[in-house]
């Protein structure tokens, strides 16, 4: 019976360590356990507390108390050898108010273990030996680790974790914002204990440089702000290639540089430069990269597909034009793109609009592959009329093949001539943009041009009027 109670003793004392440990002005002054092995606690007020049974039911199964410890509601918790558990209820006490720790402990020479707290106090916790003391097992030392658990250790290796025996340190409040305040992380850290810092934002044009004050060994509440640095400022020099300077610019760290206008040389064509400038992290020198100009062709073509003439051209460089084309009852507006900067082979069609006047139809032609040419009379003046009727005759060197009525026309190859009729469906004037057919014709070898000669007849209103008119464009080129 001695030596279970010696063992249930030794592991008391954890008990009165932690309880001496809390913040409060009564303190436990002293545990034992009676005959009835009832856990009887006395406070310094001199009150006392019976905390029920703690021993075991039966003996003879040699079931003994493993581990005590207070949970967050101070209550004891005793676990016994056979993983049983039972709680003993509250052993706390009134008033937590004092922030007292334990300053040392050591063992007397009666193997009492003496424990100094940081308000001068000393408690004697009761005796700490071994449980059998014919095995002349003392205690080596005694210490508190850094979860403030006290750790004994015996003479024969063995070490025993006696529980917390500490009191929990302030808590203090670590506010990291940044430069206008706004926060970005709260932590609540130990007194001594280090805070973490969250990432710094990034600022435009400034370089995070660290925190304005240490956040290491926390001993009161703090505010920690970001210190930043103006961003590096490095030189970015543009060269032509010969090693012209063209521009030289201060760039900020991490921005791009703007290039200068460089425009093409006599024979070389300007295609970038030697490095990107984008994201700048050091000095530059950049260099403009050319390559040789390419000889290019501008086909001239009159309207009707008739090439009128063709230019060599230095890529980059302007076609020079041929003659301006001549073409009845119209007037040359220019060519159908632009002659200046040349950078591909292309072609260009000569524009024209119509003269004023009477003119009521245009004979227009487009030449195909096959030694033919589609010829199309249609209205495109700016009289208005309503019907018309006439014929076309043929030049030499063109024979008929086939025609196409447009809306409203009638049509037909006879006699060597085309005879037409047209009359708008709705019975009024008509204006431009109304196709009066289409007739292909086969040319032989030896045509090179020629007038379609078109004759109208008779040409009236809606009210039946005759209409003062003109037919244009009838002239068809091969060569």
């Amino acid at each position: 019976m001695k030596t279970k109670r010696i063992a249930i003793l030794f592991l008391l004392l954890c008990l009165s360590v932690m309880l001496a440990s809390c913040k409060k002005e009564v303190t436990v002054t002293k545990t034992s356990v009676n005959d009835e092995l009832h856990l009887i606690v006395e406070y310094s007020d001199g009150s006392t507390k019976d905390m029920g049974y703690i021993g075991v039911a039966d003996e003879s199964k040699n079931i003994t108390v493993k581990s005590t410890k207070i949970n967050e509601e101070m209550h004891l918790i005793v676990e016994y050898s056979d993983g049983t558990v039972k709680d003993m209820g509250y052993v706390g006490v009134a008033d937590e108010s004092k922030n007292i720790t334990v300053k040392s402990t050591k063992i007397n020479e009666e193997m009492h273990l003496i424990v100094e707290y940081s308000d001068g106090t000393v408690k004697d916790m009761g005796y700490v030996g071994v449980v059998d003391e014919s095995k002349n097992v003392t205690v080596k030392s005694t210490k508190i680790n850094e979860e403030l658990h006290l750790i004994v250790e015996y003479s024969d290796g063995t070490v025993k974790d006696m529980g917390y025996v500490g009191v929990e340190p302030p808590l203090y409040t670590v506010t990291f914002v940044d430069i206008n305040g706004n926060v970005l992380s709260v932590q609540e850290v130990y007194k001594g204990r280090d805070a973490k810092a969250p990432v710094a934002p990034s600022v435009a044009d400034k370089v995070f440089s660290g925190w304005d004050q240490d956040f290491t060994n926390v001993q009161s509440d703090l505010t920690v702000k970001p210190v930043y640095q103006n961003a590096a400022e490095y030189t970015v020099v543009f060269k032509d290639s010969d090693g012209t300077v063209l521009k030289t610019q201060k760039v900020i760290s991490g921005h791009s540089a703007t290039a200068p206008s460089v425009s093409n040389k006599s024979n070389q064509i300007f295609i970038g430069w030697d490095k990107s400038f984008d994201n700048v992290k050091s000095d530059l020198t950049v260099t403009a990269q050319y390559r040789a100009k390419k000889t290019l062709t501008v086909t001239f073509k009159d309207y009707s597909g008739l090439v009128l003439g063709s230019a060599s051209v230095k890529e980059g460089d302007t076609a020079k034009a041929p003659a301006i084309p001549t073409r009845e009852g119209y007037q040359f507006i220019g060519w159908s793109s632009s002659l200046e900067n040349i950078t591909s082979d292309k072609t260009v069609t000569a524009k024209y609009k119509m003269n004023g006047g009477n003119n009521i139809m245009d004979v227009s032609y487009v030449l195909n592959s096959n030694r033919t040419v589609t010829v199309t009379f249609a209205v495109k003046g700016t009289v208005e009329f309503c019907g018309a009727e006439g014929h076309v005759e043929l030049p030499d060197g063109l024979t008929y093949k086939s025609l196409t009525q447009g809306d409203g026309a009638t049509a037909n190859f006879a006699d060597g001539k085309i005879y037409f009729m047209f009359a708008s469906n709705s019975g009024t004037n008509v204006t431009a943009d109304t196709t009066i057919m289409t007739v292909t014709f086969e040319y032989s070898d030896s045509f090179t041009s020629g007038k379609l000669k078109t004759i109208i007849e008779d040409i009236y209103d809606q009210n039946y009027d005759l209409v003062n008119s003109s037919v244009v464009g009838g002239e068809i080129k091969v060569k």
